[in-house]
């Protein structure tokens, strides 16, 4: 949240436009490749038998549930078939598997989309981002300094949206 009064407080003063989009990415959590989190989570540090785990458990889990009137004998699972078998929401290790593969979307966004640009008055300071992202919460920007020159700030906002 600092980040984005900062974000907005600096694009004020410089007096640029700017562009931008707050998200709440809709079903992220479902759409995470368990082997993807898996391999990215033993990047940072974590102990492979734990990913395996974390892997394993994803795969066989058979979700059920608990209303007023007891726990239901029908479940779901898994499904390859469909986008929607990753860590799922509200599972205590959601936020950490969206987290770990960020570093990946970020990289893939590199390659086409650009964000924000800030320096100081003497251009002996530059911070180049795409904005913020804390699990599948998103603040995106898009501002003068920082887009293509060939496409306008919009058209950029749309491209990184």
């Amino acid at each position: 949240m600092i980040n984005k009064v900062l974000y907005y407080d600096i694009q004020n003063q410089i007096v640029e436009d700017a562009v931008f989009i707050d998200k709440d990415a809709r079903s992220c959590f479902d759409r995470l490749l368990p082997k993807i989190v898996t391999l990215e989570n033993e990047k940072v540090g974590m102990p492979k038998e734990s990913s395996c785990f974390m892997e394993n458990t994803l795969d066989n889990q058979e979700i059920h549930f608990r209303t007023m009137y007891g726990l239901s004998k029908g479940f779901i699972k898994k499904d390859i078939g469909t986008a929607k078998y990753g860590a799922g929401q509200g599972i205590g290790w959601s936020g950490q598997a969206c987290n770990a593969t960020l570093n990946i979307i970020c990289n893939a966004m590199k390659i086409k989309c650009k964000g924000m640009v800030f320096c100081n008055p003497d251009g002996s300071i530059r911070v180049e981002t795409f904005g913020d992202y804390f699990v599948d919460d998103t603040e995106l920007g898009t501002n003068e300094m920082g887009k293509d020159p060939n496409i306008t700030i919009i058209q950029q906002a749309q491209l990184n949206d």
